[in-house]
C-alpha cells in the first residue's frame, strides 16, 4: 500500500511538472538544452534559450517568467508582473527595499497599490519604478579631472543601460547640493541611484561628502532620502561610511565605495562598466 501510494504521488508530481512545462517551456535533460524559447522573448536578453541568465544557483524562475522592467531612459521605468509575482520579487530583481515599496512604487492608472509586499499579483497590473541616477561631480580638476576618471564615458554607459542620468557639476557655494537633489527626486519616486566623484570629510570615519571647494554636499546622518537607493557608485575618501544611510540593504543592490583614502590610479579601473554589468538590475 505504501509503495502504491508513493508511485501515485510520483505520477501526480510528474503530471504537474509536465503541465507547467507545456504551458511555459520544454527542456531536454538528455541534451541539457531548452527546446523552446523564453516566453518573455528579448526581455530576458538576446539569447532566447537562456534560463535565469545561466546562473540558476543564484536566480530562480519557477514558471519561466518574471517581472518585465523597461529601462526606457525616463525618470521612471514601467514594470509589469506575471501572474503570482509579488512586489518582493520586483525589489529583489532591481535592488530596492521591499519594506519601503509604498515610497518607491507608483501604480499606473487603473492599478491599486498592493496591500503588502508579499501579495500575489494577477499579472494585469501596471507600475512604475524609480529610474533616475544622479551623477554629481564635486571633484578636482574640472574638465581635466572628469576626463582622467572617464566621467563622461561612465555617464554615457549608465544611459546605455537604460537609466535617466541627471549630470550635475557642483558650483562653489552650493551647500548641500547633492542632498537637495536626493530630496526632490526621491519624493517624486524617481531616484534610483547615485554616481558621485568628490571627497569624504576627515577625520575618518567620514561623516559627510564634500566638494573640492570644501562645501558640504551631503551629511550621512541626514541624507534626505524618502527611501533607500539600489545603485551607489561613490568615489570619495572613506565613502563606505555612508553605505547604511544611502543604500537599500537588499540582496540586489549594487554598491561601490571606499574605506580610507582614495587614490585614483590607474584611472581606467573606475569606469562604471566595472561595477554594473549589462542585464544587472534589469538593465539593457
Amino acid at each position: 500500500m505504501k509503495v502504491n501510494l508513493k508511485i501515485a504521488l510520483i505520477g501526480l508530481a510528474t503530471a504537474f511538472t509536465l503541465t507547467q512545462a507545456q504551458a511555459m517551456r520544454w527542456y531536454s535533460p538528455s541534451t541539457a538544452h531548452w527546446l523552446s524559447r523564453d516566453p518573455i522573448d528579448e526581455e530576458g536578453g538576446e539569447n532566447l534559450y537562456l534560463f535565469c541568465g545561466n546562473d540558476s544557483a543564484n536566480n530562480w524562475d519557477l514558471f519561466g517568467e518574471k517581472w518585465k522592467v523597461d529601462r526606457n531612459g525616463r525618470a521612471k521605468a514601467p514594470a509589469q508582473p506575471e501572474k503570482g509575482d509579488t512586489v518582493a520579487d520586483l525589489a529583489g530583481l532591481v535592488g530596492l527595499n521591499c519594506a519601503e515599496y509604498e515610497r518607491w512604487l507608483t501604480p499606473s492608472s487603473g492599478t491599486t497599490m498592493p496591500q503588502f509586499w508579499g501579495q500575489p499579483l494577477t499579472g494585469c497590473e501596471h507600475f512604475e519604478i524609480p529610474n533616475t541616477v544622479v551623477a554629481y561631480w564635486a571633484g578636482w580638476g574640472n574638465g581635466v579631472g572628469r576626463w582622467y576618471v572617464t566621467w563622461n564615458s561612465s555617464v554615457n554607459y549608465l544611459r546605455a543601460r537604460g537609466f535617466k542620468v541627471d549630470n550635475h557639476y557642483h558650483q562653489k557655494g552650493d551647500k548641500m547640493g547633492l542632498e537637495k537633489m536626493f530630496i526632490s527626486r526621491s519624493v517624486a519616486k524617481e531616484l534610483y541611484g547615485v554616481y558621485f566623484w568628490g571627497h569624504g570629510s576627515y577625520p575618518y570615519p567620514a561623516k559627510e561628502l564634500i566638494s573640492q571647494s570644501d562645501d558640504t554636499v551631503l551629511q550621512f546622518s541626514s541624507p534626505g532620502l524618502y527611501y533607500h537607493m539600489a545603485l551607489g557608485l561613490v568615489f570619495a575618501c572613506d565613502s563606505n561610511s555612508g553605505r547604511t544611510a544611502l543604500m537599500s540593504g537588499g540582496g540586489g543592490e549594487i554598491w561601490h565605495g571606499y574605506t580610507g583614502t582614495l587614490y585614483p590610479l590607474p584611472f581606467r579601473r573606475y569606469h562604471a562598466k566595472h561595477f554594473i554589468k549589462p542585464g544587472q538590475q534589469q538593465t539593457h
